[in-house]
């Protein structure tokens, strides 16, 4: 298997494991020293980043507030250490906050681009633009 079969292989894994429900993907997936770096969403507006830690604070936060969360991988493409993946992100609001109600659908098309080393992302940036809310 190629160094870019293998990074594909380890991102599409990732995507799988978010799809469990739970926070086993940020340290099955990622570096203890990942450079994540998420763009600014209307959820937060500053945008997010850090280390595996932080990342791992942010995911919990994400599966409180959109328990049911989802991702669909569109499209991924690999070359040497780095990964493209877009996907389709989709989750019910189990709570109010902002502008959404509890019970309102979200989705979002993803863009992220990952480096990979070891079989471990190394970094991480992500820009996501929301579909609908209903």
């Amino acid at each position: 298997m190629s160094a870019s079969e293998a990074n594909a292989a380890a991102v599409r894994r990732c995507a799988e494991l978010f799809n469990h429900g739970t926070l086993e993907w940020v340290d099955v997936c990622y570096a203890a020293d990942v450079d994540w770096t998420e763009m600014p969403l209307a959820s937060t507006p500053a945008g997010q980043h850090g280390d595996r830690a932080a990342l791992r604070e942010a995911a919990r936060r994400l599966l409180q507030f959109f328990p049911d969360r989802r991702m669909t991988v569109r499209n991924l493409v690999a070359q040497d250490d780095r990964v493209a993946l877009e996907v389709d992100w989709q989750g019910t609001a189990a709570v109010a906050a902002g502008p959404l109600r509890a019970g309102m659908v979200v989705s979002l098309r993803v863009a992220s681009f990952f480096t990979l080393a070891g079989g471990l992302i190394v970094k991480q940036t992500e820009y996501a633009v929301p579909l609908s809310a209903a």
